[in-house]
């Protein structure tokens, strides 16, 4: 891996782990990281999650120049402690507060 993206990709990395898990999260295509952990991807997003999950550090560089919000879903997921479970974690509490609606509404 050249210099460059060994120096970037440690700027990556290294922002992740120090960013707060909200950070982090809201720079991040949730929706990719589920469809890549879920199996929800199809064509070439399925590709492209392959093509990440296997990906050196300088290819990662190269996929982040295209797409830095899967990049950073997939990194945080990978390094950052607490990431999937704040990730899984916030569809149990929308579904909490859909049901609140619901029962709000129903009332």
């Amino acid at each position: 891996m050249g210099r460059s993206n060994t120096r970037k990709l440690i700027a990556l990395d290294t922002w992740i782990l120090n960013a707060s898990l909200e950070e982090v999260y809201n720079d991040s295509d949730i929706n990719f990281l589920k469809g890549w952990q879920f199996g929800g991807l199809g064509g070439f997003e399925n590709k492209l999650s392959l093509t990440m999950a296997h990906a050196d550090g300088s290819n990662i560089m190269r996929l982040y120049k295209g797409f830095p919000e899967k990049v950073v879903g997939m990194r945080a997921y990978q390094i950052k402690p607490g990431f999937w479970d704040l990730v899984t974690g916030n569809d149990q509490i929308l579904e909490d507060h859909l049901n609140d609606l619901k029962a709000f509404a129903n009332a």
